[in-house]
């Protein structure tokens, strides 16, 4: 296995030299194989019915035009095409099936050179009626390849193979002494981390949505096939090299190499980095769904460092979500606009769903704190503009549907009391920040009453005690306003409970589900009464 990997390292690395040993070989053996094929008696026979067939002397300009169309059309095509994709001609000058090409014809023009004066009758019957039609048949196919492949799409396409080729590589346990060795670890790690800035160069350089959406998915994609094999991937691999301190995403983290080396991490901060340059693009050219991809990538991401049980890119996951909602919060107040909060929001619910499931009981809780800190960053900002305020219910409606989850899960019953009692937090968002004194935010209060409903509906042990601790923070804050004023909330809310349907009557980018619906209004009464035998 290692001879073999260290044959194709060779042959990749010098893959100018090796493309032409190799095709002047495969040239030199088919002229073999037409002589012992074809005696020289065959050829004279031949040549005495057909005279005209002997003469080849304009078999080498033919050649020469040849190399001259297939060589031009390849300079002006890369050339135009560098315009708009950066270090495309690095990438052509390692495309093997042009050097086969191209070494291809210029040996059989040579070739034809070297037989011109007819001495050897097979070589030139090899020449000028196989070679010469064969390359002027490759011509049209090969300017077709090389269009196709200047194409965006078809160069991420060849990055993320190559990259998951290195990955794969890394994983063979042929190779783990090779990789042991610190200039070929240093190798695979080069190569890598090259396709990846590759790919970033791609996204900065082309502004269609599909080829973005492209690289964000092709990136994100490695990372989660790095991830499902990273257990096999020797320790020498995750040495900070110099040339990972280097890179640009690595210069400003010199206090973090021996954390990232630890961890073995390297890869994956690299990537996040990438995915959150994306995401601040996409916020700045308003591209919301482009902006949403990046959330939901990096759930897909989440799930698969949850199926590993990996609790340092756990942390690195919700590092990078956090990021994206400083980016989003700061993006939503600038422009009074809270679609790309509403959406991430959605995504960061989602992974945190994926940690329930999983049982990861100390970053739930820590994802549902920084859910309640973010509120309340929210609600500062919404104090300006006021269009921000709707994703404080949002947040808190993120957290009912984490909380139904974490209950039908059955998990202990003081867990789901310490996450409740931050759930209750979201009416009073602003509390310790700023003297604002008790201010409740009806939006969030009726969904906190949503979950009590909830909670009434299972009629258990552990659900009463939930539902009281729900309905006595209520109490608290309605007991803050004059006793007419509390009655006209409490009244708003249950009417509100009443008129609320599943859909909402128009269309956003969750589609129109409606996040105030609640479908247990059936326990309205029992809630009812309740609050108002406190507030009497």
């Amino acid at each position: 296995m290692k001879s073999i990997y260290l044959l194709k390292v060779f042959f990749q690395e010098h893959r100018f030299i090796s493309s032409f040993f190799s095709m002047a070989f495969v040239i030199y053996i088919l002229d073999l194989v037409v002589q012992l094929a074809f005696p020289t008696t065959f050829f004279q026979e031949v040549y005495s019915l057909a005279p005209i067939l002997k003469d080849i002397s304009f078999a080498p300009e033919v050649w020469l035009g040849v190399v001259g169309l297939v060589l031009g059309t390849l300079i002006i095509i890369i050339t135009i095409a560098s315009q708009m994709i950066p270090r495309l001609i690095d990438l052509y000058m390692n495309d093997m099936p042009s050097l086969f090409f191209g070494w291809f014809i210029i040996l059989s023009a040579l070739h034809a050179i070297l037989i011109v004066e007819n001495i050897r009758p097979a070589s030139s019957f090899l020449n000028v009626y196989i070679l010469l039609p064969m390359s002027l048949l490759l011509v049209f196919p090969y300017v077709y390849y090389i269009l196709r492949q200047t194409k965006p799409s078809a160069i991420i396409k060849n990055l993320y193979k190559n990259a998951g080729t290195v990955i794969k590589d890394l994983t063979k346990p042929g190779l783990k002494d090779f990789i042991e060795v610190k200039r070929n670890a240093e190798a695979f790690q080069i190569s890598l981390l090259t396709s990846m800035n590759q790919l970033d160069n791609i996204f900065h350089s082309v502004n269609f949505k599909e080829f973005q959406a492209q690289t964000v998915r092709s990136t994100c994609e490695l990372v989660r096939d790095f991830i499902k094999v990273k257990k096999s991937i020797p320790d020498s691999f995750f040495e900070m090299s110099e040339f990972i301190q280097q890179d640009t995403s690595f210069q400003t983290l010199s206090g973090q190499y021996k954390e990232i080396r630890d961890n073995k991490t390297f890869f994956e901060v690299k990537c996040f980095r990438l995915l959150g340059d994306a995401y601040f693009k996409f916020l700045l050219i308003n591209s919301f769904d482009l902006a949403s991809l990046c959330g939901s990538e990096l759930v897909k991401i989440g799930k698969k460092v949850c199926e590993v049980d990996d609790n340092n890119l756990i942390s690195l996951v919700l590092v990078r979500f956090n990021t994206m909602m400083r980016f989003a919060i700061k993006d939503g107040s600038s422009k009074n606009d809270p679609r790309n909060l509403y959406t991430l929001a959605y995504h960061y619910g989602k992974f945190i769903e994926q940690l329930i499931v999983s049982n990861k009981v100390d970053a739930v809780k820590q994802a549902v704190w920084y859910l309640q800190w973010y509120s309340s960053q929210v609600y500062l900002q919404s104090q300006v503009q006021k269009n921000l305020m709707f994703i404080s219910a949002v947040l808190t409606g993120e957290m009912k549907n984490l909380l139904m989850l974490v209950y039908n899960l059955e998990w202990e019953i003081d867990t789901q009391k310490t996450l409740v009692s931050g759930f209750l937090k979201m009416d009073n968002p602003a509390s310790g920040n700023v003297n604002t004194g008790e201010i409740i935010l009806t939006q969030v209060l009726q969904i906190q009453v949503s979950l009590c409903l909830f909670y009434l509906e299972a009629d258990t042990e552990n659900s009463h005690h939930l539902s009281s601790l729900i309905i006595e923070d209520i109490h608290k804050d309605l007991k803050s306003y004059p006793k007419v004023q509390s009655e006209k909330i409490l009244n708003d809310l249950i009417f509100q409970f009443k008129i609320q349907g599943p859909m909402f009557w128009e269309d956003t980018e969750r589609g129109t589900s409606n996040i105030f619906y609640s479908p247990h209004t059936s326990q309205l009464a029992t809630f009812e009464d309740k609050i108002k035998s406190l507030l009497a």
